[in-house]
């Protein structure tokens, strides 16, 4: 009995060594730490919670960490949240929210679910690091980035329209030898002309700058007359690849800009053309699919490992793709398109079959004759 005293009694001293020593990482931790019952009520949060939010603890005790939303995120983004929490105990990605004076910063917030012995969530533990200066020096980056592209792409137009006058034959007749050195360089100008329209697309996105004038639009124009443009482009990205539209949708509506949704179906395109094999055909298909329409752009090329689908709509996406044949291009197009389909409420994404086929898609709201179309300017936010 005398054994099991000490025992016991050691045992006691390690525990309240260890709740000691927990205590003190606690109050001197530089990330905030926020501890929530079951229900998400507040019961404990560190120092660090409140420098970086600018709340007392004892202000916080008992709410809801709900008091923290900027409102720049919508209702999708916390169930996906929760979903997550729900499936797997965690939780974590970049958030905005606002200090108790009001302003708006961006955090990085690790959130874990805390089970009993019986599985069953009692506490959820969040654990926040400010990211206001990271932030800052990406947008110093970007903003450099957007500068030099603009610079650059003035006299880069300039060049290669004077490159077209030449090919025209404006500057008289050339040797066959010179005429191939001018269409190499006129391909290579327009190339550097897309990329530098792609910087700054992505520029204006992030920075919430990229204009959008919504209309109602009959569809199938835009679909014909962003194939007939795309054409030429085509010619340049590969070798005798044509385009074919096999199902159409006549008179189908949709409520959209004109010219970003042809900017989203060229890159579709683009990207098509790249991956497909010499004197293939790229086909589009448009149909319904319920209150949705469907644009489909199926190439025949090698497919996408099902390994990389996390990372097919990414920025850069391409640099991950080095088992593919890479044709050109640094991986915005289908960011881009991404971006411009969901600020139409729509949705993308793609099946494939390596070896056999892949097929990406658009889909939007159909504009049915009871719902007209609104016009005016929306800034992206």
């Amino acid at each position: 009995a005398s054994a099991l005293s000490v025992e016991l009694l050691r045992r006691t001293i390690r525990q309240r060594e260890a709740l000691r020593q927990a205590a003190v990482v606690f109050e001197n931790i530089a990330e905030g730490i926020v501890v929530t019952d079951a229900q998400g009520t507040i019961q404990s949060v560190n120092p660090a919670f409140t420098r970086i939010t600018l709340y007392p603890g004892e202000e916080v005790i008992g709410r809801n960490p709900r008091i923290l939303q900027s409102g720049r995120h919508d209702r999708e983004f916390y169930t996906a949240m929760w979903t997550s929490l729900r499936v797997s105990g965690r939780w974590q990605g970049e958030i905005w929210n606002r200090r108790s004076n009001g302003d708006i910063y961006p955090q990085w917030l690790n959130i874990s679910a805390i089970q009993d012995d019986r599985g069953r969530t009692t506490n959820y533990l969040g654990v926040t690091w400010d990211i206001t200066e990271l932030k800052a020096s990406e947008r110093n980056k970007e903003a450099f980035i957007a500068a030099v592209s603009h610079e650059l792409r003035t006299p880069l137009t300039s060049v290669l329209a004077s490159l077209g006058l030449l090919m025209q034959g404006d500057g008289g007749p050339m040797p066959e030898r010179a005429q191939t050195l001018v269409r190499m360089a006129y391909s290579n100008s327009g190339r550097l002309v897309r990329l530098m329209g792609d910087i700054l697309d992505i520029e204006k996105m992030a920075a919430g700058e990229m204009r959008f004038e919504f209309k109602a639009l009959e569809l199938m124009p835009l679909v014909e007359q962003t194939i007939e443009s795309s054409m030429g482009l085509l010619e340049q990205l590969a070798s005798g690849i044509s385009i074919v539209l096999v199902e159409s949708l006549p008179g189908v509506r949709v409520t959209g800009d004109a010219e970003r949704l042809m900017q989203a179906l060229a890159n579709l395109l683009s990207n098509a053309a790249k991956f497909s094999p010499p004197d293939d055909r790229v086909e589009i298909a448009v149909c319904r699919l319920g209150t949705m329409v469907r644009i489909a752009v199926t190439d025949h090329g090698p497919g996408i490992p099902e390994e990389f689908r996390p990372q097919v709509f990414k920025k850069f996406a391409q640099a991950g793709m080095s088992n593919l044949q890479h044709k050109g291009g640094i991986g915005l197009g289908l960011s881009i398109a991404r971006d411009i389909v969901g600020k139409h409420g729509g949705r993308i994404d793609y099946e494939s079959l390596p070896g056999v086929r892949t097929t990406f898609f658009i889909e939007l709201p159909e504009l049915l004759p009871e719902h007209p179309g609104s016009s005016g300017a929306a800034p992206v936010s």
